[in-house]
């Protein structure tokens, strides 16, 4: 394993460019991109959006355009919404994090590679997101929560190598024909 900007940037100078196109900047870009996620994980953590918070705003916006409902719709809807969040959340994190690792290292494959250590980042995070939930009066952590943050993890990623493939073998199939 080697960084993937191991020489000299003609450009900018900088000691991070072995491979065509990456650079310092895009580096940064990448991981700065995992930090953000991490963080806006973080937040999503706190009390202040804790499920009793959320759902009252949510019920507050849908009786601002429907007047007075039933709190058991809205409720089911909340726990849904949460649900998803939950599931696309640690999928983007895992997404961001292989891409992150793709991005620094050369190996010969990246996807035996970095897609574990992705799902183990997001693993990581998940648990840590649930242990310090648990440790909150208005939260709770909850096995089940870093089950579903791994199966959006990995189902995401999956998808996201998927179509990845599918648009390296598109541009392929544009490139013979157009010679």
């Amino acid at each position: 394993m080697t960084f993937a900007n191991s020489n000299e940037d003609e450009q900018t100078g900088s000691s991070f460019s072995g491979m065509p196109g990456k650079n310092t900047r895009s580096l940064l870009r990448v991981w700065v991109s995992v930090a953000i996620w991490i963080a806006l994980i973080g937040v999503e953590s706190t009390d202040w959006l804790s499920a009793g918070n959320t759902g009252e705003l949510l019920y507050w916006i849908v009786r601002q355009f429907a007047g007075p409902i039933n709190r058991h719709p809205v409720q089911v809807i909340h726990d849904m919404l949460r649900e998803l969040g939950h599931f696309f959340g640690y999928g983007i994190l895992s997404v961001l994090v292989f891409r992150a690792f793709r991005a620094t290292f050369v190996v010969v494959s990246a996807i035996m590679t970095w897609v574990p250590v992705a799902l183990g980042a997001a693993l990581l995070v998940a648990a840590s997101d649930e242990w310090h939930q648990s440790l909150l009066t208005s939260r709770q952590g909850r096995a089940r929560d870093v089950l579903l943050d791994m199966c959006g993890a990995a189902v995401v990623l999956a998808g996201f190598l998927f179509l990845e493939r599918l648009r390296r073998s598109d541009g392929r199939q544009h490139g013979m024909a157009n010679k």
